[in-house]
């Protein structure tokens, strides 16, 4: 199965950071009774949209989930933090290349951090000396890109992360913490479009779900066999109703 995805010749074709203003990005239209397909700019999608017509945008936010550390050879790595498994914030569930238990590192602020063990779904739980707490991590922690993302960054000569990336990396709309990447197709939208669709008639609803670390999980098996992981949602009385 697995033969039948096409990987296409579009490198040249990577952005390292989203267009700018947000909505002068394109758009991809396909008439359903005709099947045509045409291409416009996405600050037109009132143009496609009715009175009526409900639009559904999740409102989750991406965590500063990337914490870089360094291997006691003084090499660096990052961990990807998914999940914290205590009230004290040291038991932590994360992604991190090559560990494996007893391997020992230092975050910054001079944080010891070991991981205990390894998962069946291939994340750790590491130990940290001191508390990962929301300060801690806002402080030390970045947002977490796409690989290709920083690929093509470093390619360009670029550092893999811009200050502005907590900013660029969010929808204009984004409320509640949790996502470990965002939920890129909100990307287009800024106020001012969402404005004009509502004055049009358009019903624009919220509804929330953070994405899981399953997003980078590649897919290497048929995709009938490729096992996804769960991901936390929730959507208000409100908003169900209107949907």
């Amino acid at each position: 199965m697995l033969e039948n995805f096409e990987e296409l010749p579009i490198k040249e074709l990577i952005a390292e950071k989203p267009a700018y203003p947000r909505d002068s990005s394109n758009l991809m239209i396909v008439v359903r009774k005709t099947g045509e397909i045409f291409h416009d700019k996405f600050f037109n999608l009132g143009n496609y949209l009715n009175s009526g017509d409900c639009l559904i945008l999740n409102k989750s936010k991406v965590w500063k989930a990337k914490l870089p550390a360094r291997k006691k050879t003084g090499g660096a790595v990052e961990f990807l933090l998914v999940s914290c498994e205590n009230e004290s914030k040291t038991i932590w569930k994360l992604l991190s290349r090559k560990s494996k238990p007893k391997d020992e590192y230092e975050a910054p602020g001079q944080i010891k951090a070991r991981c205990l063990s390894q998962n069946e779904d291939g994340s750790f739980i590491f130990e940290f000396s001191s508390p990962l707490d929301e300060e801690y991590l806002n402080r030390n922690a970045l947002i977490p890109l796409p690989n290709y993302i920083e690929k093509k960054r470093k390619e360009k000569g670029l550092s893999p992360y811009l200050e502005n990336d907590c900013e660029l990396y969010q929808t204009v709309y984004a409320e509640k913490e949790g996502s470990i990447a965002a939920p890129t197709a909100g990307f287009h939208f800024t106020k001012s479009l969402l404005n004009s669709l509502s004055l049009k008639g358009v019903i624009v609803s919220y509804v929330t779900l953070h994405v899981g670390w399953g997003t980078f999980r590649p897919v290497r098996t048929d995709p009938k066999e490729h096992k996804m992981l769960a991901e936390q949602c929730e959507i208000s009385q409100e908003e169900a109703k209107i949907i």
